[in-house]
């Protein structure tokens, strides 16, 4: 566990500019620990945390900044509690919860996609989001979907409320016993996470 953590947040409701600053940030040599595109209603924010040496990380945060400014982007120092975003999105059982893949480039606009459906997200650097959709939002998940597979990425629904109009699957029909049977062999008992998936998994 490093000694000497920082966390640093950029916002705009421009969300490209974000997605570039993000792209300099993986490029470049900076001690970054975690890196993470968040939305919120009114913009968007890119958390991230540096963990190196105490005489390296102030020179390092002074790089962000300078990144940033290339960008007209301004940094604020931010407590850890950003790091807990992504968890929180667990917690809307009315709404869809999704995964979904993609490249970084293209985290921007899958970003900007999911708030215009009115949801939330928070997708790590690497390209994996966790999001929630409202159920209203339901008929929207295939376009989405195939918006995801066609630039090679993926999006799996991990919940969705009761109410919610069911949602179609790219998957073969046949893969849901061989998933529960999956599940009863490594958890016979059903003490890891019952029922969290699709299906009563």
């Amino acid at each position: 566990i490093p000694k000497h953590v920082q966390t640093f947040t950029i916002s705009s409701p421009d969300v490209e500019l974000l997605g570039q600053l993000l792209l300099k940030i993986l490029d470049s040599h900076l001690s970054t620990q975690s890196l993470q595109l968040r939305s919120t209603t009114s913009e968007f924010h890119l958390d991230v945390r540096l963990a190196t040496l105490l005489e390296v990380i102030q020179h390092q945060a002074s790089s962000i900044s300078t990144l940033a400014q290339s960008l007209r982007l301004s940094v604020a120092r931010e407590d850890s509690n950003v790091w807990i975003a992504r968890q929180q999105l667990f917690d809307h059982p009315a709404s869809f919860l999704i995964k979904a893949t993609m490249l970084p480039t293209d985290i921007p606009r899958i970003a900007a996609n999911i708030r215009d459906l009115g949801g939330a997200s928070v997708t790590q650097a690497t390209g994996i989001m966790i999001a929630t959709l409202p159920a209203s939002a339901s008929s929207q998940l295939t376009s989405l979907r195939e918006q995801l597979e066609a630039i090679h990425g993926s999006l799996t629904i991990l919940c969705s409320s009761e109410n919610a109009i069911p949602v179609a699957s790219t998957s073969p029909t046949d893969t849901l016993p061989l998933m529960r049977e999956l599940k009863h062999r490594f958890d016979p008992n059903r003490i890891l996470n019952p029922g969290r998936l699709f299906g009563g998994i």
